[in-house]
């Protein structure tokens, strides 16, 4: 039954066994943005609960980078929980893949991070007033950071907020981690690891200590509209119209109502040819 151990008023910080036995291994779930309900289920807990993992849910009332949460906030939180454990991984995505690097040595774990993201780098693309609303409290990563721990981070290098914060922050941060690039998955890389039917596979795999099989990772994003659109996007900003036309095809024919490819078709579409398109009024029987 889930226990919550830890609530400042914004993060809350949950106890939720999988059952009676404990788990060989503990998951700390740091939930990404966006859900800010902390009755409800945090990140993967569901899910990891079903697969036999005990895990540590991190939420929160509202955005802030979990900038309200300390290192030793979570080492006290949890103090009485971790040592029962063989192994502890941290896991999130997005601001949640931040959280799991940032507080991965609060708990000697390993971490399991996907697309992970600073709010600071949104000035990168222009967002300069969102990235300035919250507060910085954290420490820089590189002094929180335990520099041997072979962490794995999945990112898509080409992402504009992303590929930078990987590259200037974490990577010299952790410089024994295992990176994987996956090209145009964009933000974040789980919904196209979910759409091609791997991410859960994946995640257990990990904890489990098997090995990584890139391949089929790789392989697995034809079948991500998310793919599909960010490649197509791509292409036509080379001059690869035709290519990316196609691209959007494939993209639809998996979820019609995708609206980003949606979007980008109409933008590739000339004008002069959007006019000569019947309405669907016309077309209607009088």
């Amino acid at each position: 039954m889930k226990r919550r151990i830890f609530d400042n008023g914004i993060t809350t910080i949950s106890y939720c066994p999988a059952g009676e036995a404990v788990s060989a291994t503990l998951v700390v779930a740091f939930t990404e943005m966006g859900p800010v309900d902390v009755d409800r289920p945090g990140f993967g807990e569901m899910f990891l609960n079903k697969r036999g993992y005990d895990v540590i849910s991190v939420q929160k009332r509202k955005e802030n980078w979990y900038q309200d949460l300390s290192i030793d906030d979570l080492k006290q939180a949890v103090s009485e929980i971790v040592p029962r454990y063989k192994a502890v991984v941290t896991y999130g995505s997005s601001m949640g893949g931040y959280a799991a690097l940032y507080f991965a040595s609060a708990v000697g774990a390993r971490a399991l991070s996907f697309s992970p993201r600073n709010h600071s780098y949104y000035a990168l693309v222009g967002m300069q007033r969102y990235a300035d609303q919250f507060d910085t409290n954290h420490l820089p990563l590189r002094d929180v950071a335990d520099p041997d721990r072979d962490h794995l981070i999945l990112v898509d290098p080409l992402q504009p907020i992303d590929g930078p914060y990987v590259l200037r922050e974490v990577i010299p941060s952790f410089p024994r981690s295992r990176i994987l690039n996956l090209r145009y998955t964009d933000h974040p890389s789980t919904f196209v690891l979910a759409h091609g039917g791997v991410l859960q596979n994946f995640v257990v795999d990990f904890l489990e200590g098997r090995p990584i099989d890139e391949r089929m990772l790789r392989k697995s994003r034809g079948k991500s509209p998310q793919y599909l659109h960010t490649l197509a996007k791509a292409c036509f900003k080379k001059g690869r119209a035709a290519t990316a036309t196609t691209l959007c095809q494939r993209a639809l024919s998996i979820r019609a109502d995708h609206k980003d490819t949606l979007a980008l078709l109409d933008r590739m579409t000339p004008k002069s040819a959007r006019q000569e398109q019947p309405s669907a009024d016309a077309l209607a029987p009088a």
